[in-house]
């Protein structure tokens, strides 16, 4: 659910950047890209903040589930220590 939020975040924002990189660019020719993409940014500023919220959420989620699988690890270790003693391999 969190990476289909994040898909659509981005591809929101993709689209309205680009949307709006062409109208920028459109409403004077001479304009520079660096300008354009400026402008672009500023239209779409709350997208972008949307887009990285959700890759933050998704982030979050996958470095959860990489601590709970370290932790699973460290316990199956502590458990075949407890068993070598417990049994006197």
């Amino acid at each position: 659910m969190r990476a289909r939020a994040a898909a659509e975040a981005e591809h929101a924002y993709k689209v309205a950047y680009a949307k709006a990189l062409l109208v920028a660019k459109a409403e004077d020719p001479k304009r520079s890209v660096v300008v354009c993409e400026a402008v672009a940014t500023l239209e779409c500023d709350e997208l972008l903040r949307s887009r990285l919220f959700a890759d933050a959420v998704l982030d979050a989620a996958k470095e959860a589930g990489r601590n709970a699988r370290a932790e699973g690890d460290n316990l199956r270790s502590i458990n075949a220590n407890h068993r070598a003693l417990v049994v006197g391999s």
